[in-house]
């Protein structure tokens, strides 16, 4: 016996007043479990910057190769990728 499950898409929390969800009719579709999504949400929401601003970052900037902001996006990437 298989269960039949389907649903054409997945509501979120409105985000400044505006819908937000995830649909599944093949326009955009993201093989590699939502990163595609991450990177829009992340894009319009700002939270990496915002994050990265509570830090101070007290190392040398002459060997520096990568900012705050870059290790926190990295880190966000790298949490999503063990989802």
């Amino acid at each position: 016996m298989t269960a039949e499950c389907t649903q054409d898409f997945l509501p979120f929390q409105r985000f400044h007043g505006r819908e937000v969800r995830a649909s599944f009719d093949g326009e955009f579709v993201s093989p590699d479990g939502g990163a595609l999504l991450l990177e829009a949400t992340e894009r319009r929401s700002r939270i990496c910057e915002r994050l990265a601003s509570c830090f101070h970052d007290y190392r040398h900037l002459g060997r520096v190769e990568h900012s705050v902001l870059d290790l926190v996006r990295q880190r966000l990437m790298g949490a999503r990728a063990w989802l």
